[in-house]
């Protein structure tokens, strides 16, 4: 059975009038109180009755996702099928609708008047104007957040770091860097700021830019790999940049993993089915779409309601493409529940 408005106040400690107070935003009450009260919200997972606050407040239940078609790098962006599909899925379970629209059209809606909330990325929002107090959550962690922003994200930093630590566990040197890291996106910002950070000292880093797809980055990787002093082990920002990767090592005639390890972001599907089957930091799509309608609806449900900011852990799986040791030991991601 679902929280009520009852159950947050006692989980509080204070009274249902205080609580409604806060969430109207029309209380001078206590910051440690509010925080109490917004705590228990979090953990209750309470929202007002939909119902009564659309009656009350013109709610339509309809939330936007804006998708910018004009510059959203289309290649290992937070908008795989999977992150949209748990967006989707949520604002379901949660009795809204999700549509994708462009900024032009999210300025329509917002004319009419048909909004409730809104998901964009950082870049995306470069391009809409949002009335004042408006709820939106950024999927992405902007580089100058506003003091009202609420944001989640991959910590792909983490990630990054993550997979450079594995590779210099493996006794491979000389670890380069190829991918989207010349678009400028932010996201690819935290692939290389990770990257950087994991590197021991004397080991400079080496950054291969590509244009996002497989020709370029085969294009790439040929040249490096043919240079006197080439990579031992390559982190690849996206699967296609990997699988062009890949393309370069057979027209070089090195081998995967003993002449150049890699490991790439994101699982899809083709990541493990490749030949030799490719080394992951994964990302979790799931938690990414349910954590950010959350986030979202805390917003049009409760106003008051402080911004929040989420980094969410990815997990490394080890496959054959990064293991230099004789003895291959069994893959450790059985236990994923879907693709990042």
């Amino acid at each position: 059975m679902s929280a009520t408005l009852e159950d947050v106040a006692r989980a509080a400690g204070v009274h249902a009038s205080t609580v409604s107070r806060v969430l109207s935003g029309k209380t001078s009450t206590r910051q440690e109180t509010r925080e109490r009260i917004f705590a228990a919200i979090r953990r209750l997972d309470y929202h007002p009755n939909s119902n009564a606050r659309s009656l009350a407040g013109g709610r339509t239940g309809l939330l936007a996702l804006v998708l910018n078609l004009n510059n959203e790098d289309p290649y290992g962006g937070i908008f795989e099928s999977d992150s949209q599909f748990y967006l989707q899925k949520e604002a379901m379970r949660r009795h809204c609708y999700l549509t994708l629209v462009t900024p032009e059209a999210l300025h329509d809606l917002m004319k009419e008047q048909r909004l409730d909330g809104v998901l964009l990325t950082p870049e995306a929002a470069k391009d809409v104007k949002l009335p004042e107090n408006f709820p939106y959550v950024l999927l992405g962690q902007p580089n100058h957040p506003k003091p009202g922003d609420s944001w989640i994200d991959n910590d792909l930093s983490l990630g990054a770091q993550m997979a450079v630590d594995h590779l210099l566990k493996q006794n491979y040197a000389a670890i380069s860097f190829l991918g989207v890291s010349c678009c400028g996106a932010e996201k690819h910002q935290r692939q290389l700021e990770g990257y950087r950070l994991a590197l021991p000292p004397g080991m400079p880093p080496r950054i291969f830019p590509t244009d996002g797809t497989p020709q370029s980055a085969r294009q790439v990787a040929r040249a490096c790999l043919g240079e006197l002093e080439r990579p031992h082990a390559i982190l690849c920002s996206d699967n296609l940049s990997a699988c062009g990767l890949l393309q370069a090592l057979q027209d070089t005639w090195l081998r995967v993993p003993e002449d150049v390890g890699i490991v790439t972001f994101h699982n899809r599907p083709m990541a493990e089915y490749l030949s030799p089957p490719l080394s992951v930091i994964h990302l979790d799509g799931e938690r990414l779409g349910v954590e950010a309608v959350r986030m979202l609806m805390e917003r049009i449900n409760c106003p008051a309601m402080p911004p929040e900011r989420l980094l969410i852990p990815p997990r490394l799986a080890v496959r054959e493409s990064s293991i230099l040791s004789k003895e291959r030991s069994p893959f450790p991601d059985a236990d994923w529940n879907g693709w990042g």
